[in-house]
């Protein structure tokens, strides 16, 4: 009667450890299809109801899986406040947490860099005795200094946190101090062939932008007269004269400014005679004065002439 009884309870137990594990396929559907608040609810009712199932393997086995997809859940709410409570609400404490579970907890506090969070967990975790038999004891610590401090530049402070792993073995130590040195040697090493790239790429930039640069002063250079027919109407007698006479008067000598003064005098005389009686009535003789004007500048500006 007695053996037909626990061959019952057995049954039992077996058959709600079956849909528990069901329940854990479900609640990871519901991840996959972004159904987080029906994830997180689903989680909550089976880790409450495995609870008071027993201490069997198999069942705390289930309640690990819920809880870590239930982690996952509030995490894509932004409900990571949320994340801590939760845990210990199952597991009374940091330190009865498993391995996946805390590690997961560390990795989401490091991720919305509540670092202060991440050193609690880890330490307290760590310096459990009951923790140290547990077959992810070093893999904990290896995460906190890969994830936690080498990004934080940390490292000196590397041994430190070590001597508090206080049931982390010599050889487990000493691996951890070589790899954590490695990796922040290739990172270094990383990083300055990236600020080297950046650099070279900025200089490559620069010179192309002054090679561009001279380009454009070359074509510029190269085509000084480009001018449109109209300002070459109106200017070409103007710059031209100018650009002579100012070359003339570069290095003045008394024949020069004797030419000078006989073309202004002339141009004077022109203006006078326009501006006396009507002009109408002596076009004729400021027309050959003009023409004198115009061969005594030519005269002038030898060998020079105007529109070259």
């Amino acid at each position: 009667m007695a053996a037909a009884q626990v061959t019952k309870m057995k049954t039992t137990l077996h058959s709600h450890t079956d849909d528990f594990e069901s329940t854990v396929d479900l609640a990871k559907e519901y991840l996959l299809l972004r159904k987080f608040k029906c994830c997180h609810e689903l989680c909550l009712s089976v880790i409450s109801k495995a609870k008071h199932r027993g201490d069997e393997k198999r069942v705390q086995v289930t309640i690990e899986r819920l809880c870590v997809v239930c982690i996952q859940a509030l995490a894509e709410m932004d409900c990571w406040q949320e994340v801590l409570p939760m845990v210990l609400n199952v597991y009374e404490s940091v330190e009865k947490c498993p391995v996946t579970v805390i590690q997961l907890c560390i990795l989401l506090h490091a991720k919305v860099q509540e670092f202060s969070q991440c050193n609690a967990l880890a330490s307290v975790w760590l310096r459990c005795e009951d923790n140290s038999l547990r077959p992810g004891y070093e893999r904990v610590a290896a995460l906190y200094a890969i994830k936690v401090m080498l990004p934080r530049g940390q490292i000196v402070l590397l041994p430190q946190f070590l001597n508090a792993c206080t049931h982390l073995s010599d050889s487990a130590k000493s691996s951890l101090v070589d790899d954590c040195e490695k990796i922040y040697t290739d990172q270094l090493k990383h990083d300055s062939e990236a600020n080297e790239h950046s650099s070279s790429g900025e200089n490559i930039k620069s010179l192309k932008a002054e090679y561009s640069n001279v380009e454009d002063v070359d074509e510029t250079s190269n085509h000084p007269d480009d001018i449109t027919s109209s300002d070459l109407s109106v200017f070409s007698h103007i710059k031209y004269y100018g650009c002579l006479l100012v070359s003339k008067l570069s290095f003045p000598s008394l024949v020069s400014l004797t030419k000078v003064a006989a073309a202004c005098a002339t141009l004077a005389v022109i203006l006078k005679i326009c501006m006396d009686g009507d002009y109408f009535s002596r076009l004729d003789h400021v027309r050959e004065l003009w023409k004198a004007a115009v061969q005594l500048l030519k005269t002038v500006f030898s060998p020079y002439r105007p529109g070259r």
